[in-house]
């Protein structure tokens, strides 16, 4: 396993705008109309194979459709399902050739047919509270971030996805679920490559157009796969040693989809959960009580305390367990990853379970894990699970290569 390079500079002339201006853009590409994954696989035999035997070329100019790596079909989000009616209709109309959803339409702002830039014009009502914060999803959103409509409410905040970045700087980095690329982008500032993976064209076209306003596309590989086959697949090819050093992952993170709007009510477990009043703002210090004027205890005969029932008061939601994440149970996400590498981070709700965080299956015994709040303003947002070398205290410490030390 490759020691992890937090901290090291000697790749700094990488970063310099004048040699990154001779760097060629590493992108893939997308056929103008939708094609299956079969089809997709036919049409790329002749070409290079990237990881997930799709071909790669570079090339420019983002109504070509040249940033994605065809080896699924359209998501179903997009599906055309006709009804009885319409059917009748189009059958009375005749063997009219049907209309295909555009790639990309600049003017309309869709890609595949579903709205990826909002206005206040045409924002729907359950985006309302997600528009005011914006610019805290990404702060140049002026410039032409895209989002489809879960990218809106799935996406991790800029500043958080910032800190992990830091957290998880290394040579190769997973993000297995990027979604619009809010934690691909900034991976990219902290690593040397990042390989960026969804199952949704229009998520991982957003995630490609969106690198390039940060001007790091051309650290970021986007396929368009599952996570979960395309790591089966990793695994197999490193247990045959197919896999070269430079190309071996370092870390993988974690951000499988929560359940949508309504995670808060998800899971039904008793385990441990955050510290009271973790989902507001932090509590001011206790005023100091005033002295009482009345009788003391002594004094006044005591009454017994009824036992109460368990408050049934649900202002608290309870635990979040990891068998509701998607599209595997947290442990079986856990295990998949670990095949790959020990260092892992897992962002999660601000109200998992923290008990089955620390007793995941693989864990070795005296194994530290560390939880870390991300917290925006007064707000606690939601909780990132280091593991492996990630965790401070599991013999290493961020700093120079071989410097770290275990902590007592």
């Amino acid at each position: 396993m490759p020691v992890m390079r937090h901290g090291q500079r000697q790749n700094a002339i990488l970063n310099s705008p004048i040699v990154r201006s001779f760097i060629r853009p590493v992108r893939a590409i997308l056929p103008t109309s939708t094609k299956t994954a079969s089809e997709g696989a036919v049409a790329g035999q002749n070409g290079a194979n990237g990881a997930d035997g799709a071909r790669m070329t570079g090339g420019e100019g983002e109504e070509e459709g040249d940033w994605l790596i065809p080896t699924q079909p359209v998501s179903g989000s997009s599906a055309d399902v006709k009804g009885k009616k319409r059917a009748r209709e189009e059958d009375e109309a005749g063997d009219e050739p049907a209309k295909t959803a555009v790639e990309y339409d600049a003017a309309a702002g869709t890609r595949y047919g579903e709205v990826v830039r909002y206005t206040s014009g045409n924002l729907p009502d359950e985006l309302e509270k997600y528009w005011a914060q914006r610019y805290r999803l990404f702060s140049l959103f002026d410039e032409g971030c895209e989002m489809d409509r879960e990218g809106w409410y799935s996406v991790t905040p800029e500043n958080i996805a910032a800190q992990i970045a830091e957290r998880c700087r290394c040579g190769v980095v997973v993000d297995a679920f990027c979604g619009v690329g809010g934690n691909a982008i900034q991976f990219a500032f902290t690593c040397e490559r990042v390989i960026a993976l969804d199952v949704s064209p229009v998520r991982l076209a957003c995630a490609a157009h969106n690198a390039r306003i940060y001007g790091v596309a051309d650290r970021i590989t986007f396929i368009l796969a599952d996570w979960v086959e395309w790591t089966k697949e990793y695994v197999e090819r490193m247990r045959k040693g197919e896999v070269k050093d430079e190309e071996k992952v370092e870390v993988v993170f974690l951000s499988p989809p929560w359940g949508g709007v309504d995670y808060l009510s998800a899971g039904t477990s008793n385990g441990s959960t955050l510290t009271n009043g973790a989902n507001s703002a932090p509590s001011r210090p206790a005023k100091k009580p005033r002295r009482s004027l009345l009788p003391t205890g002594d004094s006044i005969p005591s009454t017994p305390t009824p036992i109460l029932p368990p408050s049934s008061d649900s202002s608290h939601p309870s635990a979040y367990t990891l068998s509701a994440l998607a599209p595997l149970p947290g442990a079986e996400l856990f295990t998949l990853a670990r095949q790959c590498t020990p260092n892992i981070a897992f962002y999660l709700p601000r109200n998992v379970d923290l008990l089955e965080l620390a007793t995941l299956p693989g864990l070795k015994d005296g194994e530290k894990v560390e939880i870390e709040e991300e917290w925006m303003g007064y707000k606690l947002k939601a909780v990132t699970a280091y593991y492996g070398e990630l965790a401070v205290g599991n013999g290493y410490v961020q700093g120079e290569e071989g410097s770290g030390e275990a902590e007592d």
